[in-house]
């Protein structure tokens, strides 16, 4: 009879460790999206800035439609890299796969890259 109150307090202990565990993981991944939903925002609004500055200057002109995807990765600098649909003068959309490069340290510290379907890549870079 003892072994056996032994053997459910240790059955019960665990399954508590394990049910804290799992809401402690649950809340951890909930924290991770909150996260990647803020970065987003920050790449979104980057690539609209960075769109609204080429625009002004030497072109192209295009609007951000969606941003399909987005990451940023540091190295030397910051490269940012999207796959976005965006709207040209003609107000028809592109898909394209975008690049923006930040250095800090050069004069024209942002480049950025548009490759977009069936049309020549287009490379402009600007002070930030």
């Amino acid at each position: 009879m003892f072994n056996l109150k032994i053997l459910i307090f240790i059955i019960t202990v665990l399954a508590i460790g394990r049910g804290e565990q799992a809401f402690r993981t649950r809340a951890r991944r909930y924290m991770d999206s909150i996260v990647e939903i803020e970065n987003f925002v920050a790449a979104e609004t980057q690539l609209k800035n960075s769109l609204t500055r080429i625009a002004a200057t030497t072109g192209p002109k295009y609007r951000l439609a969606r941003v399909n995807t987005a990451y940023t990765a540091t190295g030397t600098g910051t490269m940012t890299k999207y796959n976005a649909d965006l709207f040209d003068e003609h107000n028809k959309i592109k898909h394209c796969s975008i690049t923006l490069w930040s250095r800090p340290w050069l004069e024209n510290e942002i480049e950025v890259t548009f490759e977009c379907d069936g049309e020549d890549i287009i490379v402009r870079k600007y002070n930030g």
